[in-house]
């Protein structure tokens, strides 16, 4: 059976301590105990794993709806576009901003063996709600497909 991902209420995270969002939501599923990749590994397995049109319909709504300032989708300090700030076995941080919303998006290896990813937007622009309001539901399910997908790729040894 396929792993599931799930929202689950937004934790606390060191991270996004002392920072302002107006959005937030997060995702946790289990990861195999054969899955050693790091938070910036699944990071990228979500984003840049997907299939081809849902990465390119991804990267048009963040780069044209949310009007994210996005950087070249193949740098290597960059997954789909979006920087990476921080990265630790344990935990990844990717950031875009833009004249609408800026955000963040953590992805991290608990201890408790399971994969988190949070996302924090904060509004730059009056429209931001309205446009977040539309798009938050897309968010919410595709960001828990990938997530379950990009973990039931988990490598074997063979492949590592």
């Amino acid at each position: 059976m396929a792993p599931v991902a799930r929202r689950i209420p937004v934790p606390d995270d060191p991270v996004l301590a002392g920072r302002r969002h107006d959005y937030a939501d997060a995702f946790e599923i289990e990861l195999e105990p054969a899955d050693v990749r790091t938070a910036e590994e699944l990071a990228r397995s979500c984003l840049e794993g997907a299939p081809a049109a849902v990465r390119g319909i991804i990267w048009h709504i963040h780069r044209h709806v949310l009007r994210f300032r996005l950087g070249p989708r193949s740098a290597a300090d960059r997954v789909l576009g979006w920087a990476v700030t921080m990265s630790e076995p344990d935990v990844v941080c990717l950031a875009a901003s833009g004249p609408l919303v800026d955000g963040l998006i953590v992805g991290r290896r608990t201890a408790a063996g399971r994969c988190r990813i949070i996302t924090a937007v904060t509004y730059r622009h009056p429209a931001a709600s309205a446009v977040m309001k539309a798009v938050a539901p897309v968010h919410r399910r595709t960001a828990c497909l990938l997530l379950g997908r990009a973990v039931a790729a988990t490598p074997t040894p063979s492949s590592s």
